[in-house]
């Protein structure tokens, strides 16, 4: 069962496009959103823990990166678009039908 989670991080880490490049190489990664600046909105198969273990190891040499992963629960709200919502709220179904 997939979990939602929100992936916030500075400009040391890396661009948004580089940690979706990095994502997109994870096995238990199963889709990703980005409608903010340096935020990802991320389903897996795995825990907020396993998501930091992979991305620090991969980005450890970077001086100064600042980096939250949490996961999504049921108390949430915002002004999002429905992209997002849609991978928060469903996380083994992220993708909306177009």
């Amino acid at each position: 069962m997939a979990k939602s989670f929100v992936i916030v991080f500075n400009s040391k880490l890396g661009a948004r496009k580089e940690l979706a490049d990095f994502l997109n190489a994870l096995p238990y990664v199963t889709y990703w959103y980005g409608c903010l600046p340096f935020c990802l909105f991320v389903t897996a198969n795995a825990t907020a823990n396993d998501l930091f273990k992979s991305i620090n190891e991969h980005f450890s040499a970077r001086a100064g990166k600042r980096i939250i992963i949490t996961e999504v629960g049921e108390d949430r709200q915002g002004w999002l678009p429905k992209k997002a919502w849609r991978v928060l709220k469903n996380p083994d179904d992220p993708v909306a039908p177009d």
